[in-house]
Formats: structure tokens, sequence, C-alpha cells
């Protein structure tokens, strides 16, 4: 487990410094910035329990450097409701009326990191490059 949690602290770390810098080169990094930036919103949505304003994920997400809401409903939360995170609550209309967290700890925190830039039969990717950790 303290190889799990390693990974995902250092994802989490590596996105934070990532995030001072712009440039085409970014592009090689996007998979250990999508797997930081799912770690920290993991962070700021734990002990948050039931969020009936959705418009609180796009703040969290804007904090982690994801400006586009579409992103964040398209690709973010159904990424954080696979890693069993949370539970996404829609009406008729497929409108979000309430998100529910489910994060345990920190640890599950760095293990839900981890395990998202993972891939079976391959390891773990820090980058788009493949770069094998």
């Amino acid at each position: 487990m303290d190889d799990i949690k390693d990974i995902g602290s250092l994802l989490i770390e590596e996105q934070k410094h990532l995030q001072e810098y712009s440039g085409a080169s970014l592009k090689y990094y996007q998979n250990t910035i999508r797997a930081g930036q799912i770690g920290r919103i993991l962070g700021k949505l734990r002990k948050q329990e039931v969020i009936t304003n959705p418009d609180k994920i796009d703040v969290f997400a804007a904090d982690v450097g994801i400006i586009d809401s579409k992103v964040v409903s398209s690709i973010y939360l159904p990424e954080l409701e696979r890693l069993g995170a949370i539970d996404v609550y829609k009406d008729g209309s497929g409108t979000i009326v309430k998100i529910e967290e489910n994060i345990g700890s920190e640890e599950d925190i760095l293990r839900m990191t981890a395990e998202n830039s993972y891939e079976p039969g391959l390891g773990f990717y820090l980058s788009n490059s493949n770069e094998k950790l």
C-alpha cells in the first residue's frame, strides 16, 4: 500500500509543479496532469458529504486548472464516479441535482489518484511518452 500512496502523492505534487508552466511541451505530461488534478479534486471533495450546488465542482476544478465545465462534467465527474469517490444524481433532463462523496481518508485519495494512472498489464504512466514507473 505504501507504494501506491507514494505514487498518488507524487502525481499530485507533480501536477502542482507543472501547473506553473505553459507551452507545447506540457502535452507530454497530460497523464500526470490529469491524474494529479483528479487527486486534488478528491482532496477538495473529501468531507463535503453532499453537494447540492453542482457549480461547486466547477469551482474546485478551476482551482486545480480545469476551466471548462463541459470537460468537468464529461470527463472528470465520470472518472470520479468510476473510482467510487462520488455518486452523481441527475434529474429527468440530465441536470446534476446532487453529488455525494464517498472518500474515507487521505489514503483513499492517494490510492484513487494512483489507480487513475494505472493501466493493467502496463503499470503506472506519468506522461504521454509512456514513461513507465
